[in-house]
């Protein structure tokens, strides 16, 4: 097997790398998710397909169009989970047009999620401190929820840092 379209953010590493074997792509994908090698952070971006003929199996399939390994939109996609949910409880079959009022509703939250892009830094920590994360969870009947806070920070110093990211 030949390894090739390496990509890093350190130049010492690419000057070592054959041409042949470097990626081609200024803006290259980790695990499906674009990153930025110059800045070092990683994008995410939500556009859903909305299609003319609106049925449980296209919402379905909207959702899992999606690609979201790391489930970084899961705030996002909220609405529409439980969108395709409430099309369970009504009984709708998978090729039956939903209503209009449905019709407008899955539009709706289509167009709330249309364009959605966050960029984050892919590593967090500084060098030289220590880290500590700290989590906190909720539930309701709906959903779970989750925040997750990443202090960093040296011994001499009282000097944290919080990462949260909410979508």
């Amino acid at each position: 097997m030949n390894l090739r379209e390496f990509a890093s953010n350190n130049a010492q590493v690419m000057s070592q790398i054959t041409q042949k074997d470097k990626s081609l792509e200024k803006l290259p994908k980790v695990l499906g998710i674009t990153w930025n090698p110059t800045s070092d952070h990683l994008q995410i971006a939500c556009r859903p397909k909305l299609l003319e003929n609106i049925t449980k199996r296209s919402v379905a399939s909207t959702l899992a169009s999606i690609y979201d390994p790391l489930e970084w939109m899961l705030p996002l996609l909220h609405k529409a989970k439980a969108f395709l949910k409430s099309l369970w409880k009504e009984g709708y079959d998978w090729d039956t047009p939903i209503s209009q009022v449905h019709n407008d509703s899955w539009k709706r939250i289509c167009s709330d999620m249309d364009g959605f892009t966050k960029t984050l830094p892919r590593c967090l920590c500084a060098k030289n401190t220590s880290s500590v994360l700290i989590a906190f969870a909720d539930v309701s009947t709906e959903a779970i929820a989750t925040s997750v806070y990443l202090r960093t920070g040296t011994e001499q110093t009282s000097l944290s840092r919080e990462a949260n990211y909410h979508l």
